[in-house]
């Protein structure tokens, strides 16, 4: 093999010290990045939690000189709003949901409910609505007229 060979795998030279070197910066980039996000991630909690209101504290500061009758009807109004939502939302649970406009045309087409005009294509029979067609169609439109 020569003197060149011998020479660069031991002096770190060549392909193979170069991939010798390559899991070693890898691992370093990635101590990098990681603690990096770590930074990130802390300062942004910092940020966040500086940033947000602290309501407890901003009611405290709001109710601190009213009287005891005040605050005992502040706690009843919000006692009723929790209760009015509580009952909005089982009766909005209770209700059947309203059909679709897509539904009521579906049943319209299926049911053949209150057609008036008998559309014949390639011997097929529909049974249609004039008004649906003169609206949803120029042609029909300028056809029905007459």
């Amino acid at each position: 093999m020569g003197v060149n060979t011998s020479c660069q795998a031991d002096a770190g030279v060549g392909p193979q010290a170069f991939f010798q070197a390559i899991p070693h910066v890898c691992r370093e980039k990635k101590k990098k990045l990681t603690s990096l996000a770590t930074l990130r991630k802390k300062l942004i909690r910092r940020r966040r939690s500086s940033k947000s209101c602290d309501h407890a504290r901003v009611l405290r500061e709001m109710v601190q000189d009213w009287t005891d009758r005040d605050v005992s009807a502040l706690w009843e109004e919000y006692e009723a709003s929790a209760a009015l939502k509580d009952l909005t939302v089982q009766a909005n649970l209770a209700r059947p949901p309203a059909p679709t406009y897509k539904q009521d045309l579906s049943d319209l087409f299926d049911y053949k409910y209150c057609t008036d005009v008998d559309l014949v294509f390639q011997g097929a029979i529909f049974p249609v609505h004039r008004a649906i067609l003169s609206v949803r169609c120029p042609y029909f439109q300028n056809f029905l007229k007459k």
